[in-house]
């Protein structure tokens, strides 16, 4: 009989567990029940996977083997460690997946693990090693003709542009992206084109393009099962609805995001709801229902640690307690959203902390201060081509009659 080493033995589990990953991201790619019960089997077996991830990481200089699986585990588990893995994790798992796969020359996981890496630093907010790895991810994917990968690749880097406020260069990934996918009769990547390209029309002001776009989406996300993006979709819409200030209709999405979300642990985005739900409260003067919300979100943001949800969640409260009449309260909370909005470099919020401590400080007369808040905010937006600049240089215009009124 012949006797296994213990290295084999390792080899043996990580080559299992490297499958069973496959076939859990086989199952969240059908949809519906098969992407629950998909998400379901890769947390059940996680620290199996981990464990033969870390066997492989170890042996890559010196086993084949290793390196293959190195490789398709962090590739073929996308979509799983994506929600559920934050990125300080993935990212380790995608630079030993990208050092295997130019060991072994293999450029479209090469490309794949780029477009990964790349998201990972963008949940992170490190927008150029975002940038860099979506350009390396496009290259790859021109240089070998994969048109799903050039859709993807395009849709990503988009997306870092249209968070970065490169909103006219977002909307031109986006475009090609689309083009490319129903070039290729990808109906999924279609629908998350048109539902990226919604959220930078949305972005811009275009809110009727916008939802035109996120039905389409949405209506073929349905037919997919994919339950995680009809979530993102659904929050999305809620949002338009709600920069129409339409709160019945608003409502309706947060409620189906949050049922989605809950169906596949997707704590993130229930967040997201959460705080959508508290908004259209704030629209209907409900102070009292949107606060709790607001902090349930920013409860659920903290325990992700996603530094630019918090950072929304901490201006949610802070615009309900300021609507409510608490300006101290709401100052504080301007200045902590203010704090991380720079951070992260979130130039949207940013602008809306500095407008919201501008309108605080004109509420109690300083007008000279919250000129300069107000002014800053505003550069900001134009920079960002974003409409609500039209909205903060009104109500400075407006501070200025109050404020030589009182002069006199």
């Amino acid at each position: 009989m012949t006797k296994v080493t213990l290295n084999e033995a390792r080899k043996r589990h990580a080559e299992h567990y490297c499958m069973l990953l496959l076939r859990a991201e086989e199952m969240y790619r059908a949809g519906g029940e098969q992407m629950v019960a998909g998400l379901a089997l890769f947390d059940l077996e996680w620290p199996h996977i981990a464990l033969g991830q870390a066997w492989a990481a170890a042996q890559l200089a010196h086993n084949q083997a290793a390196v293959r699986i190195a490789n398709r585990l962090a590739s073929g588990g996308a979509y799983c460690l994506t929600l559920r893995q934050p990125p300080a994790v993935r990212l380790e798992w995608l630079r030993t997946g990208l050092q295997a796969a130019r060991q072994l020359q293999h450029r479209i996981a090469e490309g794949a693990h780029h477009g990964n890496l790349g998201l990972a630093y963008r949940q992170l907010y490190q927008w150029d090693q975002a940038l860099e790895h979506q350009q390396a991810y496009l290259t790859i994917a021109r240089e070998t003709a994969d048109a799903t990968a050039q859709s993807n690749a395009l849709g990503n880097l988009g997306d870092v542009y249209l968070q970065s406020g490169a909103i006219e260069r977002a909307i031109a990934c986006f475009e090609e992206a689309l083009e490319l996918s129903r070039q290729s009769g990808d109906r999924r990547s279609e629908a998350l084109d048109l539902g990226n390209l919604g959220a930078a029309y949305r972005h811009l002001g275009e809110t009727q393009r916008a939802i035109g776009l996120l039905q389409a989406s949405l209506h073929i996300l349905a037919d997919a099962g994919d339950i995680r993006w009809q979530a993102t979709t659904h929050y999305q819409l809620g949002s338009c609805y709600l920069d129409l200030e339409e709160a019945a209709s608003a409502v309706p999405h947060f409620q189906q995001t949050i049922q989605f979300a809950q169906q596949i642990g997707d704590r993130s985005s229930q967040g997201s709801a959460y705080s959508g739900l508290g908004n259209a409260y704030l629209l209907t003067h409900n102070w009292e229902q949107a606060i709790p919300l607001f902090e349930q979100a920013l409860a659920i943001d903290r325990e992700l640690g996603d530094l630019q949800d918090i950072g929304a969640d901490l201006g949610d409260l802070g615009n309900a307690y300021y609507y409510a009449g608490d300006l101290e309260r709401a100052a504080q909370l301007y200045g902590e959203r203010l704090d991380i909005a720079e951070e992260v470099d979130d130039k949207v919020g940013m602008a809306n902390a500095l407008f919201n401590l501008g309108r605080i400080l004109a509420e109690v007369e300083q007008y000279e201060r919250a000129f300069e808040f107000a002014n800053e905010s505003a550069s900001l937006y134009a920079a960002m081509q974003h409409p609500f600049v039209v909205v903060v240089r009104d109500e400075v215009a407006r501070w200025r009659i109050f404020s030589q009124a009182t002069e006199h």
